[in-house]
This record gives structure tokens, sequence and C-alpha cells, in this order.
């Protein structure tokens, strides 16, 4: 028993003295994921201010009427007010600074825009209703007095729950971070499967691990072993990332989230364990396809259906609610992430599905071995 344990420790630490060889390797599989998740939510911050705010301008004749207008503007703020003419507008429009201007002519006030460079759903609005007003300011202030105490009051009132809000914001969050993260952390494991596993075959030394004491599984379970553990490092940095991005560019709706977590910390044990069954099941998959094949080229090939597997089973929420989807790994993600930040932790789901990943990748190592022997032949 004491030589079998001795056996594998060697074969697990031989495994990872590969990769501290290339230490560029780890660190890639570990920085690339949290790099990958801060990009994301720059992306989803930089469409969200796209589509909410803008930068507009009011062009006026004479330095009297822009003094004159400047006041208007405070009730405006996307705007500013300079001395131009329309040329100078459509100029300026012309090349994204404005993305919207108003001219104030001598019998006329125009709006200048391109629709291709516009993308602020409010822009037109703001600028319709600027204008209009705008029209009453320069009659004088008495009529602009008159015009704003003509206008009704304008009440908003927000009929969202903070649970709602937070649903919207789970809804629109985990599912994404779930499906982009997985299929990160699918590609290192296709990678890294096909050098360890499939390059024993390449390399031609796979004849020498047969010859060799070492039991082929126990080999075999050592590469898997160490493949599956960068695997959760990279996952695990990819869920820090998706922390770290929703702080920086999502202020508010990670503010809602630690509400409702309240300072529970079970989140994180929940977090560990559903990154740790995934990993476990995400290395098993590709395990069995690099142990299928004597060549890269062909696990490269094969290891797209992987992919495939891992999206569609990461989608697989978004179709059907049933409950037993809460003790699968990869499926249960976005439910049980989704409960957790709402603070109902649930314990049993998390640990039937590491129970699950660990009955599956043992399968894996018993059909992985029978494939890479059988490959062999």
């Amino acid at each position: 028993m004491n030589r079998k344990k001795h056996l594998a420790s060697h074969i697990v630490y031989s495994e990872w003295r590969k990769i501290c060889k290339t230490p560029i390797q780890l660190v890639l599989v570990i920085i690339v994921p949290f790099v990958l998740m801060l990009f994301l939510f720059w992306g989803l911050h930089s469409v969200r201010t796209s589509t909410s705010s803008y930068n507009g301008k009011i062009y006026c004749q004479t330095e009297e009427q822009r003094a004159y207008v400047t006041s208007l503007t405070e009730r405006y703020p996307s705007f500013n007010c300079e001395v131009g003419d329309i040329e100078i507008a459509k100029s300026d429009v012309h090349h994204g600074n404005p993305d919207i201007a108003l001219v104030i002519g001598d019998n006329d006030i125009t709006g200048i825009y391109d629709s291709n460079l516009l993308s602020s759903s409010k822009a037109m609005q703001e600028t319709a209703d600027l204008g209009k007003e705008l029209s009453f300011f320069l009659e004088g202030e008495e009529v602009h007095a008159r015009y704003l105490a003509s206008q009704p009051e304008t009440k908003m009132v927000n009929l969202s729950t903070d649970e709602e809000m937070l649903d919207n914001v789970l809804d629109q969050v985990v599912g994404v971070v779930g499906m982009i993260l997985f299929l990160s952390m699918a590609s290192n494991a296709m990678t890294m499967s096909g050098h360890s596993i499939t390059g024993e075959k390449e390399r031609q030394t796979f004849d020498t691990l047969v010859l060799c004491p070492t039991p082929l599984h126990t080999v075999l379970f050592g590469k898997v072993f160490v493949i599956g553990t960068q695997i959760f490092l990279a996952g695990f940095m990819g869920c820090l990332g998706t922390i770290a991005g929703l702080y920086l560019w999502a202020r508010s709706d990670f503010r809602l989230i630690a509400r409702s977590i309240d300072g529970n910390a079970m989140w994180l044990l929940v977090l560990l364990g559903l990154m740790l069954s995934i990993s476990m099941l995400i290395t098993g998959i590709f395990a069995i396809i690099a142990s299928a094949f004597p060549e890269t080229k062909k696990t490269a090939l094969f290891g797209s259906l992987g992919m495939i597997v891992v999206s569609f089973a990461s989608m697989i929420p978004s179709f059907t609610h049933t409950s037993i989807l809460k003790y699968i790994p990869i499926t249960n993600f976005s439910l049980l992430m989704k409960d957790t930040c709402k603070n109902q932790i649930q314990v049993a789901p998390v640990l039937g599905s590491i129970g699950i990943a660990i009955l599956v990748s043992i399968l894996c190592v018993i059909l992985s071995r029978r494939l890479w022997e059988r490959s062999h032949e």
C-alpha cells in the first residue's frame, strides 16, 4: 500500500515538474482566465456606457447667446455650450465630438447627429426635450418660465424590488460568465490532455511507460490529477476575475449582490465545491478524448466535441429547471450560484455534485486506460 502511494505521488510530482520546466504555461493557465473575465466585464461596461451616455453641444451664434443659454444646460449635464455655426457643428459631429448637437439659428434650432456614430438610446429624446425648451427660452425668460409652469410634474416610480433587480443582474451575469469560463477551462484541458496523454505516443515514450513497474492506471491517474488541479486553479482565478470585474465596472451590481449575501462566507465554500466538481468532470471528458487517439491533431479535432458538450451543459438551465440539474456538475453552476447570491445556500446539491464528479472521474480513468492501451495496438 505504501509503495502504491509512493508511486502515485512520484507520478504526480513528475508531471508537475514537467509544467514547472516551462513556468510560463502555468502562469498563462492561471492568469489568462482572470484577465479574460476582467475584459468581459470591461466590454459589458463599455456597451452599457455607449447606450446610456453621450456628449452633446449647443452651438450659439454670439457670446451673448452663449451666456444666455448656459444656465439652461445645468438641467442637461450631457450638453455644454460654445460659439459656432452649423458648418462647425457638422464638422465636429462628423469627427465624433460631440455625439449630437443643437445649433441656434436666426429663425430655427437644428439638431445634428450621425446615426453611424450615435449609440446612446436616450440621446435623441433628451435632445428633443432640450430643443423644445431652448426654443421657449430664447423667446425670453418670462416665456420660458410660463412654459415650465405649464408642464405637469414628472415622477418616475420604480416598481422593481431589490430581489427582482438582483434576479435580473444574475440572469445577465451568471450564465454568460459560466459559459465563457467553462469554455476557457475546457480549452486548457484539451491542450494539456493532448500534450500529457496523447503526447506520450507521439514522443514514442508510451512503450517505456508500459514496461515500467508502475501500473498504467497509476500513471494515468497522476496525469489526470495534475491536469485537474490546473483546471481548478484556472477556474477559481476566473471566478476571482469575475468578482474583480464586478467591483471595478459594475459597482452597483456588486453592491446589490453583497447586500444580499450579507457577509455570509458560505458562498466561498459553495464556489470552491462547484469549481472542484466542474474541474473533475471537464478533466475526465478530455482525458477520455486524449486517450482514444495516438495523434494530437486528432485529439484536438475531436476535442471540439468536448467543447460542444461543455457549452451545451452550461446552457441546459436556460431551457429547463428540473431539480435534478442542481446535482449535475456544470449544469448546476448558474442555478446554485444564483441561489447563493440570494443567500439561499444549498449544501446538499453541492456535495452531491462533488460525489457525482468523483464517480465520473473514476469511470473516466478506467475508460481512458482501456482506450490508451487500445489506441497503441
